[in-house]
């Protein structure tokens, strides 16, 4: 719920940078915000690696998909080229865990993973304002991770957090409405963000101003 509250305020931007877009001359520089969904292949041991060695599972539950958003800037170098810095919350994904190690109780661990890049994005104009892109960039990510275990109602932290550095790359389509105002549909992979194990997906849907 979180989540989804963020993509309908980026979707409100998105709407009121549409809005002011109408009146304004494009320029080299470009706004954006968007939202979609998230998702990552990451399992019980990636999402919490010392689990069987420390915690000796009986049964885990692991919820790979979830919302989020972004924000861009960006200037246009060329028709084909632009170079663009991001922020992006990827969503929230969970474990829980029945274990039996330091006794027998519940393990629960949540993973929020968050980056900021710096991109180029290469832009193929097709027809008819519609145009595909592409982008390589790289990331600077925290995964955001907190958990505990409880054994006999005593609830201790677990001590895992990371964070790195690492590539994002990204291919999807842009649509382009007015001079300065267009929309795009795109799908990112941001690598080893979970832990400095897994990826993630981002699947979204931004609005652009140019300026």
């Amino acid at each position: 719920m979180k989540d989804l509250r963020k993509i309908m305020i980026t979707g409100v931007l998105g709407f009121g940078l549409g809005t002011a877009a109408v009146t304004q001359a494009a320029g080299p520089w470009y706004v954006g915000a968007g939202g979609g969904w998230t998702s990552t292949n990451a399992d019980a041991v990636d999402m919490h690696p010392n689990l069987v060695a420390e915690h000796a599972p009986t049964s885990t539950n692991v919820d790979d998909n979830d919302t989020g958003w972004k924000v861009f800037v960006g200037f246009q170098v060329n028709p084909n080229i632009a170079i663009e810095g991001s922020y992006t919350d990827l969503g929230m994904f969970t474990l829980d865990a029945d274990i039996t190690l330091p006794g027998v109780g519940t393990l629960s661990d949540t993973l929020e993973p968050e980056a900021w890049c710096l991109s180029g994005v290469g832009t193929l104009p097709v027809q008819n304002n519609f145009s595909i892109n592409g982008r390589l960039g790289v990331c600077r990510w925290d995964d955001n991770f907190s958990g505990s275990h409880t054994v006999a109602a005593v609830v201790t932290p677990e001590p895992e957090f990371s964070e790195g550095t690492d590539l994002l790359i990204g291919l999807g389509g842009s649509y382009e409405f007015a001079n300065n105002l267009s929309v795009r549909a795109e799908w990112e992979r941001y690598f080893n963000v979970i832990h400095d194990i897994e990826d993630v997906d981002f699947y979204s849907v931004s609005v652009m101003m140019r300026f």
